[in-house]
């Protein structure tokens, strides 16, 4: 399968959104959606083309949007932030990628 800029988005989103799913983090289902490709879209435009690092940054990006004012976190209501630290492999050849992601999750520290 050819590299091409719109799966490297709906991989992202993917991730992105599976994540968000399993958190109960979405409210609106065709809010997030669209939010989520938005933020992608534009860091792609931007140049950026690691899926990881896409996913986390638009997971951080609709936290942040949905933060309540005058918190730094999401620690009294506890969420915690996501770190997608890699992709399974399908198989002994590295080629085949399994989108999903494993995500390793980190409490926040600071005192909101």
């Amino acid at each position: 399968m050819p590299f091409t800029l719109t799966i490297l988005l709906e991989e992202s989103v993917q991730i992105a959104w599976d994540y968000l799913v399993r958190t109960g983090e979405i409210d609106d289902p065709s809010e997030a959606g669209k939010f989520l490709t938005e933020v992608i879209e534009a860091m792609i435009r931007q140049g950026t083309r690691s899926r990881l690092l896409l996913s986390n940054r638009a997971i951080t990006a609709y936290q942040t949007e949905r933060r309540p004012e005058g918190t730094n976190c999401f620690e009294n209501s506890g969420m915690a932030t996501l770190v997608v630290i890699g992709a399974r492999s399908t198989g002994s050849s590295s080629k085949g990628r399994d989108p999903r992601a494993f995500f390793q999750f980190r409490a926040c520290g600071c005192s909101a």
